[in-house]
């Protein structure tokens, strides 16, 4: 399929769709393979130019870094791209704009063994949700968000210094950056994770020798 140059981000890896959604998709009925911490987040986006009879694209990209402790912060890495959009189209004035039209971002929640998922319109409102291994839709609690936080820094950390991790259309953002600013909130996380969520899974024991 050929991809109008326009429609590309700017420096930001990305996979094109062939049907509509297919990624969401198959992430859903990959989720129960995951295994420990799980694979990085999946950015999933929309880009439509708006006008009839222009075939809407479905593109996506897998991150890691990103401050996932709330629907706000993930709704906010969505519309940056937007932005990465335009910069790219700059070249191309006298085509048609194209824009995220909508996205939604998955993050692996490696304690509950459940995706957070953060659904944002632009325009629009966001929803968030939680899908769990069986591709159910649930509630998206705070102790949900906070495991799902937790999670995504220990991959962060753990995927930047591994050179043999190597996945197609992987955007690594420096996970110093999302540690330096939310150190204290961290912390906090950390200090105020029950029993219960210590014992179902090992890998929290990681988070806190790093402290």
């Amino acid at each position: 399929m050929a991809i109008p140059p326009e429609v590309l981000y700017k420096d930001i890896p990305e996979l094109f769709e062939i049907d509509l959604g297919e990624a969401l998709t198959a992430r859903t009925e990959a989720l129960s393979t995951f295994r420990e911490l799980g694979p990085p987040d999946l950015c999933h986006v929309v880009k439509s130019t708006g006008r009839t009879g222009q075939r809407d694209l479905g593109s996506y990209h897998y991150v890691s870094g990103v401050d996932a402790s709330s629907s706000a912060s993930l709704a906010a890495y969505i519309n940056s791209l937007t932005y990465a959009i335009e910069e790219n189209s700059a070249w191309f004035s006298s085509t048609a704009k194209w824009k995220v039209r909508n996205g939604c971002y998955c993050c692996f929640n490696a304690f509950s063994r459940v995706d957070m998922r953060v659904d944002v319109k632009i325009p629009g409102g966001v929803n968030a949700y939680v899908i769990d291994l069986r591709g159910e839709r649930h509630e998206a609690t705070p102790d949900i968000w906070q495991e799902t936080y937790v999670s995504a820094l220990l991959r962060a950390i753990l995927y930047s210094d591994d050179p043999t991790y190597t996945l197609e259309a992987y955007r690594k953002l420096d996970p110093m950056a999302t540690i330096l600013f939310g150190k204290s909130r961290d912390v906090h996380v950390a200090e105020s994770c029950s029993w219960n969520m210590l014992l179902k899974t090992s890998c929290f024991a990681g988070y806190m020798l790093y402290y």
